[in-house]
């Protein structure tokens, strides 16, 4: 198992934006790039808090494990898992990316890239085997009708 499984997306996600704000004030990077839009900022992490919320209390009704890392009883298929196999994921994303745009320096616009890329490759790699391993057919016409992201 890959070692970056062992912490969870949420605190990722969160050890990026600390770094970012190093980055900012120990090298001021702003002077090279520096973009804020409260509004728009506002408007997508706000979609980003409702679409990860939405899927993680699906997970919840359904008693499904919302740690990658548990094993997986439950496959859901209802509500943002309709558009993208991975809502929660997507939704921490939108959320950096609207911090992002409310804070404005570049080291907070390679947070949400950093975030994307780390969990797409290792933490979505790593949640499909298992549930195809889990599920088989039933998952594998899953990933056929709904696509990874968006």
């Amino acid at each position: 198992m890959n070692r970056l499984l062992i912490i969870k997306p949420p605190f990722m996600a969160l050890g990026y934006l600390v770094i970012a704000i190093a980055v900012h004030f120990w090298i001021p990077l702003g002077v090279l790039f520096c973009y804020s839009s409260p509004v728009v900022g506002t408007i997508v992490l706000c979609l980003g808090f409702a679409v990860m919320t939405w899927g993680w209390a699906l997970f919840r009704t359904r008693k499904a494990t919302i740690c990658p890392t548990e094993p997986t009883t439950v496959l859901v298929f209802d509500g943002p898992y309709r558009f993208s196999r991975n809502p929660m994921y997507l939704g921490i994303s939108l959320i950096l990316l609207g911090i992002a745009f409310c804070v404005g320096p570049a080291p907070f616009y390679l947070v949400p890239l950093a975030f994307f890329i780390t969990i797409n490759a290792t933490f979505v790699p790593y949640e499909e085997k298992k549930l195809e391993s889990a599920f088989g057919q039933e998952y594998l016409d899953y990933k056929k009708r709904v696509r990874r992201w968006l």
